[in-house]
């Protein structure tokens, strides 16, 4: 290696070199998690109505830093063409090969979110996963036959497609997250649960997945949630 290539990097292109530079990464990154941690637990010892927590028991999510900005004629167009061409699929019973989102299951359980009370964990975040929503909303014909099935018998009729573009409309927000779905508003979804899809209502970010998995056979505790973004806590968890 020379001295040129040294100070651009200490490892060499080598693969011994390149696995211990992994290695290195996962290391800092590791101990920059912890350090945040202990960080968090620390605000709430510090704090007026102290109470100890253990760094162990602090979940850090990511944070959506993305500004608001309003909500576009042509976005919401966009979502509603793609609403119509999901219940069209499902009209025609084709089989389709173009879901952008598949039904989502992973190792949460509803069981895990009480015991550790992470109920909160997503308004803490402010929906970074949501931003992948976009003009689609995650609404897939999975989804949606879900929902119908549901607004169907809520209405004890079947639902036409101007009812069902209609019904959606109302739910636009004026400002959304800048890029994100189109129902990520300013206080959150603006959708109720029954016309979010499967993905919105069941999937969980492998913070959370992870965060689950370290604590089974632990005796149940508060989980204390801070969202961060480029390793500095933007927040801490919302009540």
């Amino acid at each position: 290696m020379s001295l040129a290539e040294y100070r651009h990097s200490p490892y060499c292109s080598s693969g011994p070199c390149q696995l211990a530079k992994v290695q290195a990464q996962l290391k800092a990154q590791k101990q920059t998690k912890t350090a945040l941690k202990q960080t968090v637990a620390n605000q709430y010892q510090n704090a007026e109505n102290a109470i100890n927590v253990s760094a162990e028991h602090v979940l850090l999510v990511p944070a959506n830093t993305t500004a608001l900005s309003e909500l576009t004629e042509e976005r919401k167009r966009s979502f509603l063409a793609h609403l119509a061409s999901v219940y069209q699929n499902i009209e025609s019973s084709s089989k389709t090969d173009n879901y952008l989102y598949a039904f989502v299951t992973n190792e949460v359980t509803k069981q895990d979110i009480d015991d550790y009370q992470l109920d909160k964990a997503c308004a803490t975040c402010q929906g970074h996963c949501c931003l992948l929503g976009g003009t689609h909303g995650f609404q897939d014909p999975l989804s949606l036959k879900h929902n119908l099935v549901y607004i169907e018998k809520l209405l004890e009729k079947e639902v036409s497609l101007t009812e069902l573009l209609s019904l959606f409309s109302r739910y636009f927000p004026h400002s959304t997250s800048k890029l994100g779905c189109v129902f990520q508003g300013e206080m959150g979804c603006t959708l109720p649960t029954s016309l979010r899809s499967l993905t919105c209502n069941r999937f969980f970010c492998k913070e959370i997945v992870e965060f689950t998995r370290d604590q089974q056979n632990k005796t149940p505790f508060s989980a204390k949630v801070a969202a961060i973004a480029d390793n500095e806590i933007i927040r801490t968890q919302i009540h």
